[in-house]
C-alpha cells in the first residue's frame, strides 16, 4: 500500500477528502510515527551488529539505526543490563576484565568490567531496527502488507486527536493496538532486560 493509498483512506474516513485540515505531510509523519510502533511492539526488522573488543575501552557506540537493543552477548553468552542507578555500585565492586555487564546512554553502550585484552570474539548486538523512513506520498511502508491497515488506524487516530476528539482517538488507537497484538508472531523471540535506547533507561520509551 503506497502511502498516497493510505492517506485516501485516512481521508475519507476522517471525512476531510479535500486535505482542507489533515494534510499530506501529516500522514507522512504519522506513517513514520507508527511504523516505529509497530517494530517495537512486535519485534520487528531484527538485526545483528558486531564490534571488535577493544583492551582498555569500555565505552562502544550503538550502530545508529538502532531502535531497541535486545540482547548483548559476547562469545556466545549474554551480557546482563545494567541501569544507569545501578552501574555506579556496579563499578565500585569490579576491576577490569572480561565484560560480564552492558550499560545503555545516549546511543553509547558501556562494558562492565573494562576489557583488559582485545578478545578473538566481537561484542554482538542484538537489536530491532529503525524502519525506513517514507518521505513522499509515493514511498511504500517498510513494515510487511499485513500491517498497513494498522498504519491506517494508527493515522486515523492522530487525525481524531488533532480535532481535539479525544474519545475517537482512544477508540482507534485502542484498535491499533489490538490488530497489532493479533500479529505477534509467537516465536518473536526473547526480549533482553530493557528495550530502550533513546531515553534515560529508568524511563522508559523508545526512539
Amino acid at each position: 500500500m503506497l502511502v498516497s493509498e493510505v492517506a485516501s483512506r485516512v481521508k475519507r474516513q476522517f471525512g476531510d477528502e479535500v486535505g482542507a485540515q489533515i494534510t499530506d505531510a501529516d500522514i507522512i509523519r504519522w506513517v513514520n510515527d507508527s511504523q516505529r510502533e509497530i517494530a517495537v511492539y512486535n519485534d520487528l526488522l531484527q538485526t545483528v551488529a558486531t564490534t571488535a573488543i577493544v583492551a582498555g575501552r569500555d565505552q562502544y557506540t550503538l550502530p545508529p539505526d538502532v531502535l531497541t537493543v535486545r540482547s548483548v552477548r559476547l562469545a556466545g553468552l549474554k551480557l546482563s543490563f545494567l541501569s544507569q542507578n545501578e552501574t555506579s555500585n556496579f563499578i565500585s565492586t569490579t576491576t577490569a576484565g572480561t565484560p560480564t555487564h552492558y550499560s545503555i546512554w545516549a546511543l553509547k553502550m558501556d562494558l562492565f568490567p573494562t576489557p583488559t585484552t582485545a578478545d578473538p570474539d566481537d561484542i554482538q548486538i542484538y537489536y530491532t531496527r529503525q524502519p525506513a523512513v517514507v518521505t513522499a506520498v509515493t514511498d511504500t511502508p517498510e513494515l510487511p502488507l499485513q500491517y498497513h491497515n494498522r498504519i491506517v488506524e494508527y493515522c486515523i487516530a492522530q487525525a481524531h486527536e488533532l480535532d481535539d476528539d479525544m474519545q475517537s482517538y482512544q477508540s482507534k488507537m485502542e484498535m491499533f493496538s489490538t490488530g497489532i497484538d493479533k500479529l505477534r508472531g509467537i516465536d518473536a523471540g526473547e526480549q533482553d532486560v530493557y528495550p530502550s535506547v533513546s531515553v534515560g533507561l529508568d524511563d522508559g520509551g523508545f526512539y
